[in-house]
């Protein structure tokens, strides 16, 4: 087993090294295409009649994350380590460099990949303009300060630990369950999939299904 791993991942540095931008772009597309069926049997399993698979809506994710955010992410990181020596000077720290990087992540890629997200695969779903617009109105600030929450301390690890050539991985193997959350955000909203998560803490399942059970009634 552990040879195995060591041959893929052996094969992958090969690949990365001879075609970095189509390797980072298929890692991008399966990983997101595997997020985006694990949001559809979450889905399924919250709904009492079972729905079909919705294959346009995976595809449209797989080809967001392989043809829009892979090529973007791949400069970003080779342009975030330039640019950080650029405004560090050559003594600098390496928690300075850490922490440099994780500001300029905040400040800059997390805002502008999640209105590029809402409003790309808002247009391949075929949504409106209103909609899209709608959409970010109410679902990007919450998203928004979720993203700092998870990847903060993954992005400290991934800055202090991995060499750049591969933090895109590192970052992929995130987007695996940011890729099921946002697609989850993007198709049933933000408050829905807040009152989703919090069904699966102690207590709160029970409260929910009673909650159900008194709209139905009611209705």
């Amino acid at each position: 087993m552990t040879g195995l791993l060591q041959g893929a991942m052996d094969a992958y540095s090969v690949a990365l090294e001879e075609r970095p931008v189509l390797t980072d772009m298929c890692t991008s597309g399966f990983l997101w295409f595997l997020g985006d069926l694990a949001t559809q049997w979450i889905e399924q399993c919250n709904e009492k009649k079972k729905k079909k698979m919705d294959w346009k809506r995976t595809v449209n994710q797989m080809a967001y994350a392989s043809v829009v955010w892979a090529p973007i992410a791949h400069k970003w990181y080779i342009l975030l380590d330039r640019l950080v020596h650029m405004l560090l000077s050559m003594e600098t720290t390496p928690t300075k460099l850490v922490f440099t990087k994780l500001l300029l992540e905040i400040l800059i890629l997390h805002p502008v990949s999640l209105l590029t997200y809402f409003s790309v695969l808002g247009i391949m779903s075929g949504d409106s303009l209103k909609s899209i617009k709608q959409q970010l109105c109410d679902d990007f600030w919450p998203t928004y300060g979720l993203e700092i929450c998870m990847w903060t301390p993954l992005d400290v690890g991934n800055f202090a630990l991995v060499p750049v050539r591969h933090q895109l991985l590192v970052v992929n193997c995130g987007c695996l369950v940011e890729s099921t959350v946002l697609s989850f955000i993007k198709n049933n909203g933000f408050q829905q999939m807040m009152s989703q998560s919090l069904a699966f803490l102690p207590g709160k399942g029970d409260q929910t299904i009673a909650d159900k059970k008194s709209k139905e009634k009611i209705s």
